[in-house]
């Protein structure tokens, strides 16, 4: 996990542009995942995207991983706008989208994915706070 995400650095810094910075806080032990690193490649592009929108005029994205006994939480966190209980309660909804333009599949297609991979996802966000996306991916057996 931290290999694909440490590897992903460079694209995501780029997807993030000049006024994002993007900080990385990975834990030390190794963790192994049951996923395609393109699965995580993935997720990552599109929280990625998601947090870039939400921070028109620049901030931080951190993206941490921690090991949790059997399990891995992996956390995108972002100084954007924030969401107000609604739009946060509908986020991963297919075609929901809070913005004049886009077709809301994004996160939706995120939530998907985290699923097909056993794991849960998780929103903690406040408007005017920021975001941070919870996810939580059972490690892979020896």
């Amino acid at each position: 996990m931290n290999q694909v995400i440490a590897g992903a650095r460079e694209p995501l810094s780029r997807l993030l542009g000049e006024t994002v910075e993007l900080s990385l806080r990975l834990s030390s032990d190794r963790l192994a995942v049951a996923a395609e690193p393109d699965d995580i490649e993935g997720i990552l592009l599109n929280l990625a995207l998601n947090a870039r929108e939400a921070m028109p005029t620049g901030g931080r994205l951190t993206i941490a991983t921690t090991p949790l006994g059997s399990r891995v939480r992996f956390t995108v966190t972002d100084t954007g706008v924030g969401m107000d209980p609604e739009v946060s309660a509908r986020i991963f909804d297919p075609f929901f989208t809070s913005k004049a333009t886009g077709a809301g599949i994004g996160l939706n297609s995120v939530a998907l994915a985290v699923r097909h991979l056993n794991g849960t996802i998780s929103v903690e966000t406040r408007l005017g706070g920021g975001t941070a996306i919870h996810i939580v991916f059972p490690l892979a057996k020896a």
